[in-house]
C-alpha cells in the first residue's frame, strides 16, 4: 500500500494517546482490550494485543517477529485455518506478517500499524499439480501462472477460494477487505460460481476482494483486513473505507464524543 506521510504534530498527538490509553483506558472502563486498535491503518499504534502463535494447520512463514494483531484477528486466523482444514486437510494456511508488538511502522508496509492487517501466502503448484512452498515472492499473472526462479508454478485456485471461503464465513471478525489484484479476484469469484457457492457468499466476496489504487496489485499475497473490534468506534479506532451489511452493529453507548482525537488521528494520512 502506498506510503502517508504523517505530520509532526500528529505524531506526538498519537503517541501520547496511546500512552493514555494503555494506562488509563482500562481503568476507566474495566476492559483491556477495549482500545487495542488505535488510529488508522496507515497511522496509529496496538495496545495490549494478541499474540499469533504458530500450529499444525497455521504456520508463520517468515518468522520476522511482526505477529501481533487485535484478539479478534488472532481469533481469525485460528478460526480460519481450522475451516480450512475441513475442506483441504493437507492445506496449511501460511501467514505473513501482522503487526509489530505496540503497532506503528514496520518495514515494507504503509498500513499494518493498529493490529487490523495480515498477510497470507498463496497455495501454489507445480504444472503436474504437486503443492509447492508458500512463498511471497512469486507473481501471479493474468494466466494464473507465475515463476519460482526458474520454475513456472500455478495458482491453486480452489484452495486459495477456500481460504477466502474461510475468512467469509467465521464469525471471529468482520472482514473489511482482502487485498488481492483484480486478475487473481476474477479467477476466484469464476470458480466460485463453477463451484455452485450461494450467491450471498459470492457477493459477498466480490464486495471484499479489491485491487488496492496507487499501491502494488498484490499479486502474490492475499492482504486482509478488518474492521474495527466489535463495539469499539469512533474517535479511538478508525476503520475508514465503506461499511458492509453484514457488519456487527456497534452500540451508541460505547461510542466518544471526543473530536479533537478524532480529528488528529484523521490528520495522520494527509492528501497528496
Amino acid at each position: 500500500m502506498r506510503a502517508a506521510r504523517v505530520s509532526p504534530a500528529c505524531a506526538c498527538v498519537l503517541l501520547c494517546a496511546t500512552a493514555w490509553f494503555s494506562a488509563c483506558v482500562p481503568w476507566v472502563l474495566g476492559v483491556e482490550s477495549a482500545f487495542e486498535s488505535v488510529g488508522a491503518p496507515h497511522c496509529g499504534a496496538l495496545s495490549s494485543p494478541a499474540v499469533f502463535t504458530p500450529t499444525a494447520l497455521c504456520v508463520d512463514y517468515r518468522k520476522r517477529g511482526r505477529h501481533f494483531g487485535t484478539h479478534e484477528l488472532v481469533a481469525l486466523l485460528s478460526g480460519t485455518a481450522e475451516r480450512l482444514s475441513h475442506a483441504h486437510p493437507d492445506a496449511v494456511l501460511h501467514v505473513g506478517d501482522l503487526s509489530a508488538p505496540h503497532g506503528g511502522w514496520i518495514s515494507e508496509h504503509a498500513s499494518h500499524r493498529t493490529g487490523r492487517d495480515v498477510d497470507l501466502a498463496f497455495f501454489l503448484t507445480d504444472m503436474a499439480g504437486q503443492p509447492v512452498a508458500a512463498s511471497a515472492a512469486t507473481r501471479i499473472d493474468r494466466f494464473g501462472l507465475g515463476l519460482r526462479g526458474m520454475r513456472v508454478v500455478r495458482f491453486d485456485t480452489a484452495r486459495n477460494w477456500a481460504v477466502v471461503r474461510s475468512l467469509l464465513q467465521g464469525d471471529e471478525a468482520d472482514i473489511q477487505w482482502i487485498f488481492v489484484s483484480a486478475s487473481v479476484k476474477a479467477r476466484l469469484l469464476s470458480f466460485a460460481v463453477r463451484k455452485g457457492e450461494s450467491w450471498e457468499l459470492i457477493d459477498r466476496a466480490e464486495r471484499v476482494l479489491h485491487q488496492p489504487t496507487g499501491a502494488a496489485p498484490h499479486d502474490d499475497h492475499f492482504h486482509v483486513r478488518i474492521f474495527c473490534p466489535r463495539g469499539v468506534a469512533g474517535a479511538f479506532c478508525q476503520p475508514l473505507g465503506p461499511s458492509r451489511p453484514w457488519r456487527v452493529s456497534i452500540p451508541d453507548a460505547v461510542l466518544t464524543d471526543d473530536r479533537r482525537l478524532d480529528l488528529a488521528l484523521s490528520a495522520c494520512i494527509e492528501p497528496n
